[in-house]
């Protein structure tokens, strides 16, 4: 009876893709010599680099890109999913290997526009201070600062930051941040906005 290294589980994942989540390296250093795909897709069409992203492990993403896998495939992209979740260290790893920092996914939403509705300041830091357009579009056209308007936490904090920052397009923007104290920001000054925010 012949062994499959790329056996898949109910949710389509591979033993790769779970050594690559648990930072297992002598397991997939083992399965990839043996053959597993660094490509391999799940259910939810995640690859173990996309795994690793999420989880932080360093290491397996570097593992994995001197395999030869990509960060990006299709419409997911691992630096997409840590700066969502706020795995800085991974997001360090995968601008290091070159990943697109302004990828878009099947929304047109680019890792600062999630990182922004994840309420992850230090990720976004990040990726401000490599140079990404703060006032691109998503297909619903919203910026980074309409998504951290409506981030699930720390939305406040995330408004005044990205202001602070720079951003300036309130376009689509609402939620707690935004409607304390106005109706609408169109035209207000970076001052003002801070002035707005001071006693969020």
């Amino acid at each position: 009876m012949s062994l499959s290294f790329d056996s898949r589980d109910n949710e389509g994942r591979t033993p790769l893709s779970w050594a690559a989540e648990n930072g297992d390296v002598e397991s997939m250093r083992t399965l990839i010599h043996l053959g597993a795909d660094v490509h391999s897709m799940d259910l939810q069409e995640r690859t173990p680099m996309i795994w690793a992203a999420i989880f932080d492990q360093v290491e397996a993403i570097f593992i994995l890109y001197n395999e030869g896998a990509s960060t990006e495939y299709g419409n997911e992209s691992a630096l997409t999913y840590a700066s969502a979740e706020g795995k800085i260290e991974a997001m360090r790893a995968l601008i290091a290997i070159g990943s697109d920092t302004e990828y878009e996914d099947d929304t047109g939403m680019t890792p600062l526009q999630w990182a922004s509705y994840g309420g992850n300041m230090d990720a976004m830091g990040i990726l401000i201070d490599i140079g990404v357009d703060m006032e691109y579009t998503d297909e619903q056209g919203n910026t980074a600062l309409t998504w951290a308007s409506w981030a699930y936490r720390k939305s406040t904090l995330c408004v005044r930051f990205l202001i602070d920052r720079g951003a300036i397009d309130t376009s689509n923007c609402d939620g707690t941040a935004f409607t304390r104290s106005v109706t609408t920001l169109d035209g207000l000054n970076k001052r003002q906005y801070m002035d707005i925010y001071a006693s969020a």
